[in-house]
């Protein structure tokens, strides 16, 4: 929406591009800070394409304020590639997807890799439980900024997406089946029962 605005508030055809420019850029900024989509590889391409509409419209400044002519045909040529580089890279991420995305049911390959994921996560969560809260404080400030950040996400994705534990949380709910949030929270009950049974009664 606002690149086709810019291609109003601007009367010359330089500016025009200019204004796309800095509209994708602020954007791009956006999506590498925020990272909107769950999946890794769907911000890999969102980069992608808002890259390429950068450097399309860079290229076309040499058709708004051309000189000779004489680069006509290779900057044809460049603005050509890139508009096909958004496609060729998603269906790289389509392949991606259809590979090493989420099966059902669930291969065995990809059991067993789960299952090390969670070990390693229990692993390492239980070992920062020993730390007292000053020590944890001390720990996470040590840390660098987009680790530190990776960690919230990490927490508040298992707290809202998988516990479904909103509370107060100024976030929206991310594309997850409500399904999962029933199934972990019902493994976890029938999971404290086994270990407690009077604690549950």
């Amino acid at each position: 929406f606002f690149i086709n605005l810019a291609f109003v508030v601007a009367l010359e055809g330089i500016t025009q591009l200019y204004v796309s420019m800095f509209v994708t850029t602020v954007y791009l900024m956006l999506v590498v800070g925020m990272n909107p989509y769950r999946h890794r590889i769907a911000n890999l391409l969102e980069l992608v394409v808002a890259i390429s509409v950068i450097y399309i419209a860079a290229l076309l400044t040499w058709h708004a304020d051309r000189l000779d002519g004489r680069m006509d045909s290779s900057v044809d040529l460049a603005i050509a590639l890139v508009c096909v580089l958004p496609l060729i890279v998603a269906v790289g991420c389509f392949i991606n997807v259809r590979l090493f995305g989420n099966r059902f049911p669930t291969p065995e390959w990809q059991q067993r890799e789960a299952e090390k994921e969670f070990k390693d996560l229990v692993d390492n969560v239980a070992e920062l439980s020993f730390l007292s809260p000053e020590e944890g404080a001390q720990v996470v400030l040590s840390m660098a900024d987009w680790d530190r950040w990776y960690i919230k996400q990490a927490a508040l994705s298992m707290k809202v997406d998988v516990m479904g534990k909103r509370d107060s949380i100024p976030v929206q709910k991310r594309v997850v089946d409500d399904e999962l949030q029933r199934q972990a929270s019902g493994m976890i009950v029938r999971a404290k029962k086994k270990s407690n049974p009077r604690a549950m009664t």
